[in-house]
């Protein structure tokens, strides 16, 4: 596809997509072991990592998130939660019932690497570690009650006592932490198809921050009281077609915080406040394999990359022989790159340039986090 032909797949695809909401992704149930890697994560990231040997099959991947839940005409259902009692079984920390269907979180192994299992509940790994600046690192999964269901386990900061989640028809249930190996944690099994609108964390009465989850299930970003996310806004960073099947990686800002979707998953990769580079400072975050493209016989991998605004072009040389060059995509003050790396191939080189040339400080190969 040349130059020409991919600026204009971007309009086509920015006109059709930038006024509607992100849209399901189709995928079956799935164990999520944690939400895509968060730019705030790396601000104090190094620059000049080598390139991992082995290529991009060997390059660690971001992990699937539950199937979304989005829903404009909210289903009929029930809702209930409970907190344990003084008798429950250790590790409980929450139990009730998603439309007349009994379920149950329970937490189990060490502090460093804490499992959620329980009744009708999928097993997968529970946050461990609270961000400073949030009050609650919530993880979900799809679970296997009977008509599915989406479960949510949260740990939070030693100020939150309680966590409301609002939810469609003006619904509102509260969320009690209970301990588990000195840490606090909150929990809830909703019904498949019923999104979170709004997550609240509380101290006694007072509001500490709010989130607006990204297609009903992703609490990446927590703001603060009276303060707004980013407008909506829909930019794609790169597209094209393979077998017959149109596909894009894109940036999906808006009030759940700066998302980006890649072609085999919907989900949000990057959220919360994104890292902005200093000049100079010019590999800040970067996200590697994991997002393959679609219908293709031997999948490639596509790589994120967020650069400092100095960087206008990167000229990238493949294991292969072939060198491409791309170009960063400015989205709200962020400037994103995707590359693609075909199958079996490795990135040899980087090389970024500037409005005068090449620039020096940029690392001889791109590595990963």
């Amino acid at each position: 596809m040349s130059v020409q032909e991919d600026q204009e797949l971007r309009e086509r695809l920015d006109a059709l997509l930038s006024s509607i909401e992100p849209r399901p992704a189709p995928v079956a149930v799935a164990m999520r072991q944690g939400k895509g890697i968060r730019l705030r994560r790396w601000g104090a990231a190094a620059i000049g990592f080598a390139f991992v040997a082995g290529g991009a099959a060997a390059l660690p991947s971001v992990l699937h998130a539950p199937r979304s839940v989005t829903s404009v005409n909210a289903p009929r259902y029930s809702v209930a939660v409970h907190s344990p009692g003084k008798h429950a079984s250790p590790g409980v920390i929450a139990y009730g019932t998603e439309d007349g269907n009994r379920w149950q979180v329970r937490l189990s192994g060490p502090a460093d690497y804490v499992e959620v299992g329980g009744i009708g509940i999928t097993r997968f790994v529970a946050p461990v570690l609270v961000v400073a600046s949030d009050p609650v690192e919530m993880e979900s999964a799809s679970g296997s009650g009977k008509g599915g269901n989406v479960a949510f386990v949260g740990i939070v900061r030693p100020d939150v006592t309680s966590v409301a989640l609002m939810l469609p028809g003006k619904k509102e249930v509260s969320l009690t932490p209970a301990r588990y190996l000195g840490q606090r944690y909150v929990a809830i099994a909703l019904p498949f198809g019923v999104p979170v609108v709004k997550a609240v964390a509380y101290n006694g009465t007072r509001e500490l921050a709010y989130s607006v989850p990204y297609q009903g299930t992703d609490l990446d970003s927590w703001w603060r009281p009276g303060q707004a996310g980013p407008p909506r806004l829909t930019k794609t960073i790169l597209a094209g077609v393979t077998g017959q099947r149109a596909w894009r990686v894109a940036a999906q800002f808006g009030p759940w915080g700066y998302c980006f979707t890649m072609p085999s998953d919907n989900a949000c990769w990057l959220g919360g406040v994104p890292v902005r580079p200093a000049r100079g400072g010019q590999v800040q975050a970067l996200v590697c394999g994991g997002a393959t493209i679609p219908a293709a016989k031997f999948a490639s991998q596509v790589s994120l990359v967020v650069v400092s605004p100095d960087v206008h072009a990167v000229r990238i040389r493949l294991s292969g022989g072939a060198v491409e060059r791309y170009t960063p995509v400015g989205v709200d003050g962020i400037h994103v790159l995707a590359v693609l790396v075909p199958h079996g191939q490795l990135i040899e080189s980087s090389t970024a340039f500037g409005a005068s040339g090449q620039l020096h400080g940029w690392p001889g190969s791109l590595g990963c986090l």
